[in-house]
């Protein structure tokens, strides 16, 4: 007889604890909490991958299992990650864009982006990369653009479209969605400002390397290779999902109707574009109120509901926000036991072992693969920033890979690595809540999506470096 999805997770489970519970001694010289998180990891993966249970069951399992084993120092520790900051600014987000749904702004830019764009699927696509471009020099944050900008639009595009068919709206929603958000991780290579992480690294490389890089430069640089890639993305995902082309004359005309329907702007839309005008001003420059990007979530949440363009009720209502909070958190948590323990240090240990007769170029290729795709071990690009970056720097540099080619390379991947998972940063958890796109289809567009930016990036950054360098 046949086993049930059911079944077989069960029977991960019960693997899971025989190599991670019975063994007496640790292999690979790690901690016995670093392997038995490790093997929590290993079977999440695992059951993902195959679609073995809901990821929120996945998850409350693994936090479970994680206090059942004590492999946090006490409970206080192990339910303290349900109050991340990066996982609250997604929370907020979704609080936020019950106002473009309450007051029908978010219809209103979606059949405006329509008109101005709608003359196929794929620009529509590009219109909604446009809308994440406009706003990413001055937004130092992936997460606060795709949550605060990118979601609320995109699903106001979904909707507006008002698609019957089931199947055609899923793949319309798929594509959509995917090319918001990959959209949304490539803009963030494009600009130095674009992502709090880039001056970070450039920062943490000053300790190695005297590079000194102005935000003009920069766009020198990634501009080849970053806008071949928002160019090529929307294309390739229309050949992986296959939406169906709407009637385009028909879809512009539709939303010029509805838009002279919808008349003029009302005081709860004129109160939700100052509220989304006052989250660019303090997102740009928060730093110098000393108010970070999650804080200015809040804020917005806050004025919406004093204003009463959102309710208390709206809030309590939103299930998809309070599902993230539920299954991230867990995951949150296991990886950041993995990089107490020194889980990850093993694996860039056995990267340094390379022989030393490889060449400087072998080394780029091979430690920017294992840099893209360590992430599937990590839900932010902080903490992997913080663990990753400075020892595969060194390894590069030390194999004798130019300074700004190594430092570029690691600091720019470093944006679009999230894009392989539903948890690899907020806004992941985010689009992959609209179910739109089932996750094994999910993981699969994000490994060849991966792929085609290695190429271009790993292709032309040493091109564009030498030439602007």
């Amino acid at each position: 007889m046949a086993l049930t999805k059911q079944n077989k997770f069960l029977a991960l489970l019960l693997v899971e604890f025989l190599i991670g519970f019975l063994l007496k001694s640790a292999p690979f010289g790690l901690s016995t909490v670093g392997w038995r998180a490790s093997v929590i990891f290993a079977c999440f993966i695992i059951s993902s991958l195959l679609g073995l249970a809901p990821i929120g069951v996945q998850s409350l399992i693994v936090l479970t299992l994680i206090g059942l084993f004590k492999l946090t120092p006490d409970s206080k520790a192990l339910f303290a990650v349900f109050g991340s900051e990066s996982i609250w600014l997604v929370i907020f987000a979704f609080f936020i864009a019950i106002g473009f749904r309450n007051t029908g702004l978010g219809k209103r830019i979606s059949y405006s982006l329509i008109r101005l764009t709608g003359n196929s699927v794929q620009s529509v696509g590009y219109g909604l990369i446009l809308c994440d471009l406009v706003v990413a020099p001055f937004i130092p944050s992936s997460n606060a653009r795709g949550a605060g900008v990118g979601y609320p639009i995109t699903t106001s595009v979904i909707e507006s479209l008002e698609i019957e068919n089931k199947e055609e709206r899923r793949r319309a929603g798929s594509y959509f969605s995917m090319v918001s958000y990959h959209g949304n991780l490539l803009t963030s290579t494009l600009f130095l400002t674009a992502m709090a992480t880039n001056p970070m690294a450039l920062s943490m490389a000053k300790d190695l390397v005297d590079i000194d890089l102005s935000w003009g430069k920069w766009l020198m640089i990634m501009a080849i290779p970053s806008v071949l890639a928002l160019l090529l993305i929307p294309y390739i995902l229309k050949r992986l999902i296959k939406p169906v082309d709407f009637d385009t004359a028909k879809i512009k005309h539709d939303a010029s109707v509805k838009l002279a329907e919808m008349g003029k702007l009302k005081q709860s839309e004129m109160i939700l574009i100052a509220t989304f005008a006052l989250m660019i001003f303090l997102w740009s420059f928060g730093k110098q109120f000393g108010v970070n990007a999650t804080v200015v979530c809040m804020i917005a949440t806050s004025i919406l509901l004093v204003t009463n363009v959102i309710a208390y009720d709206d809030i309590l209502k939103e299930k998809n926000a309070w599902d993230i909070l539920i299954w991230m958190s867990p995951l949150l948590l296991l990886t950041s036991i993995m990089t107490k323990e020194g889980v990850i240090d093993r694996v860039v240990q056995l990267a340094q072992n390379l022989p030393m007769s490889v060449s400087w170029v072998s080394v780029y290729l091979i430690v920017s693969l294992l840099y893209v795709y360590l992430h599937y071990f990590f839900t932010s690009t902080v903490v992997h920033l913080q663990v990753l970056f400075l020892p595969f720097l060194t390894i590069m540099l030390s194999f004798g890979v130019p300074s700004l080619l190594a430092v570029l390379t690691l600091t720019t991947l470093l944006a679009i690595t999230p894009g392989m998972t539903h948890y690899g940063t907020g806004t992941s958890g985010l689009y992959f809540s609209l179910g739109y796109t089932p996750q094994k289809q999910l993981w699969l567009i994000g490994f060849i999506i991966s792929v085609i930016e290695l190429v271009l990036f790993l292709g032309l950054l040493p091109l564009t470096t030498g030439w602007f360098g």
